[in-house]
């Protein structure tokens, strides 16, 4: 007997008879037989409508009562609050202490002398003197500040005040070159242990960590040398280390045991403490292996320094470190907690702005450059944030080789595959000014960057996330000064950066990436007010971005959007175009179809007579779709406002992306998701406007005379092809791998782009400078500029 409800297959829908010659085996006529198998076809595709509904149902009420629940906390939020970032009014334990005091302490004196004597800091800013007081009094302390708000005092300051040494784990050697660099300037005993370091460099490093302890041992002539050499080497007070020095080397980690039983350990500093946490935007799995410093070395204190932590995070470092997992305010520390500072994160000398990119390669370089030359000439610093190495390469080639640039403007590549003496000296070049712009991937050149007059920072594409832009913006305008942060953006190149992070989707990825492109998509909001919105949304309500807009709803009043005439923006109503596209793209898909972004769009806006390539694409497989019968008619917008559109869709959850894996690469193809039934259910005979459709969907355009935005000249793209790097038929070639110990985060790769041309006489990328170059650059600076695109001897546009 069959369970209630259940479907009996075909053959038993029939009694036994005699059968003829016009019937089945089973009883039923040809015909019959192929009526039953299409209601069974149609009877489980409504089966899966059925379901697919019953989950967007569940959506539609999801969405309703988060409505609901909106429009609730609206009431209540009448009510007086206290202003985010400051202290509870409540009553203060008395067992609590209070490290943002001036002058009430021993070494406070002291430690402002210091910091004016030496960095010439005259007043503290933010939280530093808090936190300065709190490892000084030997707390475990979580600090979050804004990238260029003097993270690096908090520690350089106690380490000249304490005794012994202060070890400092940092991600980069980059990073840890430029904390190198800029102490010893200031005769501060300070050394860097990294992979590029040859052993007797590191021994002598090691030896000097020990200071007095280090007693001589052996009698062999190196070592003789070695002992006699550094006999009067002072002491250090800082060194900086990878993570993975400490979870690799054993000598070293050696080295810190005989230090801690010598006395002679200060405390340690973890650098970028983001990059512990696997819910951080930068994570460093080296990191990991911190967690063994509070079992080995039990007293001494470790204060983490970090710009863009939320309360997950700080939460995830704190169990990491094996400190307290319970927190106090630096003004009120309790007993046995990590005391946790945070300062406001908005820094009014940062103009930033979103640009449209042109889909033209080359088209787009020249719009960079351009906007370079009319808004930061005179040789002022910048930086330059690309996908991928091979995007970094090209740029870098670009610039150098541009008409327009020459004398006025050079640029080094910076990218984890260099070799590290390259990457020392294209960093020492930039700092001097010889070099302008470091073109480098958003992995290798970053995080604290420490060079004050950095006037611009330009994506080339969108970062991963909204923190990665905050952190990498921050590289500019450290002096206080006004800069630039401007970002380059096209639709296509957010599909391109999916395939690039697809494997972080799963793991909250996507939805940062999303984040991100929301924010490049906003062309009405101001700049400041996304950020402060996106830090509300994911920092401890008791960190306020802006500590003189307790709402974070104030305008800036220098962004692009800010400064954009409301009368060149136009809300267009593609509701209807959203459901065409959704049609056409499930029509697609149900034969197998593979559409990226752009393929999507010119489907759905009839080009290709409706045929696209499927599955089966080894086999030249194509399918067509008739878009009249299907959606009622094809897209009526520009191909850049499909894509919009579609990204738009894509954000919502209306589309969704498939990852499928090449020998080279990892394409992105977009496909209805259940959320799309809402729409793709209709049928279209019943729908012929947009007030036929359950739901309203718009986007933002630029209307004609609008401009670019952030001072780029305009010019006429080609309309062939998106911006994506280069020539998807470049010729592949071998990759050459980093060192082995990471001193660098592992980079995307574009595997399809151009590039990689290592030049191996000079050992070196192609795109990097040299010192005939660099005279050839300082000579041709007096010199104009033609415009023929020639080349002359020494590799100069002439």
């Amino acid at each position: 007997m069959k369970p209630a409800g259940s479907r009996a297959p075909p053959d038993e829908l029939f009694l036994s008879g005699d059968e003829g010659d016009d019937q089945d085996d089973d009883g039923a006529a040809p015909e019959e037989h192929d009526k039953l198998e299409q209601l069974a076809a149609e009877l489980d595709s409504l089966d899966k409508q059925i379901r697919n509904l019953k989950k967007l149902q569940a959506e539609i009420h999801t969405e309703r009562d988060t409505l609901l629940a909106t429009i609730a906390s609206r009431k209540s939020s009448a009510a007086p609050t206290r202003r985010p970032g400051a202290a509870p009014v409540a009553k203060v334990a008395a067992s609590a202490v209070d490290y943002t005091l001036s002058d009430a302490y021993s070494w406070s004196r002291e430690a402002k002398e210091l910091a004016k004597d030496v960095w010439g800091v005259t007043a503290w800013r933010m939280a530093q003197e808090g936190a300065i007081n709190a490892t000084m009094d030997g707390r475990d302390v979580v600090t979050v500040m804004p990238t260029g708000g003097g993270k690096s005092l908090i520690y350089q300051v106690p380490a000249l005040l304490s005794p012994g040494l202060t070890v400092v784990i940092t991600p980069l050697i980059s990073l840890m070159s430029d904390q190198v660099h800029n102490l010893l300037e200031r005769d501060i005993a300070a050394a860097a242990i990294h992979a590029s370091a040859s052993q007797d460099e590191i021994k002598r490093v090691m030896k000097r960590m020990l200071g007095a302890a280090a007693a001589p041992k052996g009698k062999g002539k190196k070592k003789a040398a070695l002992d006699d050499e550094d006999d009067d080497a002072e002491p250090l007070k800082l060194v900086y280390v990878t993570p993975e020095r400490v979870e690799k080397s054993k000598t070293f980690v050696n080295t810190l045991q005989k230090a801690y039983d010598a006395g002679l350990l200060s405390r340690f500093v973890i650098d970028e403490a983001h990059c512990l946490s696997s819910m951080g935007h930068d994570y460093r799995p080296g990191y990991l292996s911190l967690q063994r410093l509070r079992v080995l070395f039990p007293r001494i204190p470790i204060l983490a320094v970090t710009a863009t932590a939320p309360k997950n995070v700080v939460a995830d470092m704190l169990k990491i470190l094996g400190l307290s997992p319970r927190t106090s305010p630096g003004n009120a520390a309790l007993p046995k907690t990590t005391v946790l500072f945070s300062a406001p994160l908005y820094r009014p000398n940062l103009r930033y702005s979103v640009v449209a990119k042109p889909a033209s390669v080359q088209v787009a370089l020249e719009a960079i450059v351009d906007w370079i030359l009319e808004h930061h000439a005179g040789g002022e610093s910048g930086i330059i944030y690309s996908l991928s190495r091979a995007d970094a390469e090209n740029i870098t080639k670009g610039i150098n080789s541009s008409a327009r640039a020459k004398g006025k403007l050079r640029a080094a590549v910076y990218h984890a595959y260099i070799d590290d003496a390259e990457k020392q000296r294209v960093h020492d070049q930039w700092r001097s000014g010889r070099i302008q712009v470091v073109v480098a991937t958003n992995a290798s050149f970053g995080l604290g960057i420490d060079k004050a007059d950095v006037r611009y920072v330009v994506h080339h594409a969108l970062p991963k996330s909204l923190a990665n832009m905050y952190q990498e913006s921050g590289r500019a305008g450290r002096d206080g000064r006004p800069a630039d942060c401007i970002t380059f953006f096209r639709a296509a190149d957010a599909s391109r950066l999916s395939t690039l992070t697809y494997d972080t989707f799963s793991s909250g990825g996507k939805e940062k990436l999303y984040e991100v492109i929301e924010y490049a998509e906003d062309k009405k909001t101001c700049r400041k007010v996304l950020f402060a919105r996106y830090f509300a949304s994911t920092y401890d309500a008791g960190t306020a971005f802006d500590a003189d807009d307790e709402d974070g709803d104030a305008p800036c009043g220098q962004c692009d959007n800010c400064l954009r005439d409301p009368a060149t923006v136009s809300t267009v109503d593609v509701s209807l175009s959203a459901y065409r596209a959704l049609r056409i793209i499930s029509a697609a898909t149900a034969q197998r179809g593979t559409l990226t972004l752009p393929q999507a769009a010119d489907l759905v806006r009839g080009n290709g007579g409706g045929t696209f390539s499927t599955q089966e694409a080894k086999s030249k497989g194509k399918g067509k779709v008739d878009v009249k019968a299907e959606a009622g008619g094809k897209v009526e917008l520009s191909k850049d406002e499909t894509e919009q559109m579609l990204l738009m869709l894509l954000v919502e959850g209306r589309l969704q992306e498939e990852f499928h894996a090449t020998a080279y690469s990892v394409n992105a193809y977009v496909r209805p998701s259940s959320r799309a039934i809402r729409l793709t259910r209709l049928d279209p005979s019943s729908v012929s406007s947009a007030a036929d459709l359950p739901v309203s969907l718009s986007i933002d355009v630029l209307v004609a005379g609008s401009g670019s935005g952030g001072g780029a000249k305009k010019r006429k793209a080609p309309a062939a092809t998106a911006a994506t790097g280069g020539a998807s038929g470049a010729k592949k070639r071998k990759k050459i791998a980093p060192p082995v110990e990471t001193d660098d985060e592992a980079e995307d790769e574009d595997e399809d782009g151009p590039g990689d041309e290592w030049d191996a006489g000079a050992g070196r990328f192609g795109g990097a400078v040299d010192d005939e170059e660099l005279e050839a650059f300082e000579h041709a600076r007096a010199l104009e500029p033609s415009s023929d695109g020639a080349m002359d001897d020494d590799g100069w546009a002439s």
